[in-house]
């Protein structure tokens, strides 16, 4: 099968990704290379404030879109991305090195526990939102969804506050991570990489570029995962690298959101755009090569189109009419008069539901002159309910000359 554009970029930037990441593996796992605690204190804060600026950026812009697509998934982001966002946050603030937070001091151990929340809530979140279904909600849900997840943010914190001291070890400095860290980190890695065949299986099927971003930013998450099972020591290159690939991971899900929210709907309205002003000029041409005057009213009766022909017909040009109720300045009766509204065929069109045909009736020209008129009056119905009606007329002013003299020439 030929690779499109998008299959080629983003099959050349996973291949780089894993290529270098295996590379860096041959030559550093037995031997990382350690750095100068201050240095790679400073690298750590600077990747960590990146992953959680990229956190919050993506519940942010999710919190926003829900207020025009009342989408549950946006919700999801929301809530995932949050919690993710703080847990990143305390992991940040309990590392060697860092303040700690209020309640909960830095260490190792509760900095690696933090890392492991934030992980199995990534793992967890991208699972579910693969599997469930899109549906819309009521914009209540907003508040629901703020509200579990700080009640959730609270209790998990509060839980951790107290049980802090009494956590099992994940992280023994000097010898690597436990067993029970490296387990915890192969359940996070097949959870993602479920995800990934979940995404394989989705992107066959629809073969959407949005679902290749997705595919590199879980392939990336999956490859930091299971490089922090090897490191052996805090302050390696084999734990820089991890956070290095954790970033790149929310950076391409950032673009999964971009262009799932953002770029692809705007596209798809301005392509919207262009096909509706492509129907409007191939509309306008058509009725002006129709040779009968042709308008369109709403359920109000106010005029929303208007051909050529039809302002030739009524002296009008399209402007002074737009907007406006016409009936009292083009419809005229038999009397001179203006036709009450009653008796007017074209407002009865916008009340029932089947076409009117009026084979004789009176038009006003701007000027103030009568001309008799045939015209069909078709409803416009959308869901069932009238929105409006066309109405196509012609002048039979030759008509019935024609058929006077016809008369005339039978009478004498």
């Amino acid at each position: 099968m030929k690779l499109i554009r998008n299959e080629k970029k983003n099959l050349l930037i996973l291949s780089g990704g894993i290529i270098f990441y295996l590379i860096i593996l041959i030559l550093l796992k037995e031997n990382p290379i350690l750095f100068n605690y201050t240095d790679f204190l400073f690298m750590h804060i600077v990747l960590e404030l990146a992953s959680i600026i990229i956190s919050a950026s993506i519940a942010i812009q999710s919190w926003i879109v829900f207020s025009y697509k009342q989408y549950q998934d946006r919700l999801l982001y929301f809530s995932g991305f949050t919690l993710i966002a703080v847990f990143d946050l305390f992991h940040l603030l309990t590392y060697n090195g860092m303040p700690g937070s209020m309640f909960i001091d830095s260490s190792a151990n509760n900095a690696t526990w933090f890392w492991i929340l934030a992980r199995f809530t990534q793992a967890i979140f991208m699972v579910y939102i693969l599997h469930a279904k899109v549906k819309t909600v009521s914009f209540a849900k907003k508040r629901v969804y703020f509200l579990n997840t700080l009640l959730t943010i609270f209790v998990i914190i509060g839980t951790f506050s107290y049980l802090q001291n009494k956590l099992p070890v994940l992280v023994i400095e000097g010898q690597g991570t436990t067993t029970l860290k490296n387990f915890l980190e192969y359940v996070i890695s097949f959870l993602l990489f479920i995800s990934m065949i979940k995404l394989a299986i989705i992107y066959k099927k629809f073969r959407k570029t949005v679902t290749l971003h997705f595919i590199v930013a879980v392939t990336f998450l999956l490859l930091s995962e299971l490089i922090f099972t090897l490191y052996k020591s805090v302050y390696d290159s084999l734990n820089l690298l991890g956070h290095v690939y954790k970033v790149l991971g929310f950076l391409f899900f950032m673009r999964v959101l971009y262009l799932s929210t953002v770029k692809d709907p705007f596209e798809k309205l301005i392509y919207i755009q262009k096909k509706l002003e492509m129907n409007e000029k191939r509309l306008t041409t058509i009725t002006a090569s129709l040779g009968e005057g042709v308008f369109v009213i709403n359920q109000h009766r106010q005029l929303t189109f208007i051909n050529r022909e039809g302002e030739r017909l009524l002296g009008y040009q399209s402007h002074e009419l737009l907007g406006k109720e016409i009936h009292s300045l083009i419809h005229g009766s038999k009397s001179g008069d203006i036709l009450h509204v009653s008796e007017c065929p074209i407002c009865k069109g916008v009340e029932s539901k089947e076409a009117i045909r009026i084979d004789e009736d009176i038009f006003i020209h701007k000027s103030g002159r009568t001309f008799p008129v045939s015209y069909v009056v078709t409803p416009l119905i959308e869901n069932n309910t009238i929105v409006g009606s066309v109405v196509v007329f012609q002048d039979i002013s030759k008509q019935q000359e024609y058929l006077n003299r016809i008369k005339l020439i039978i009478i004498y």
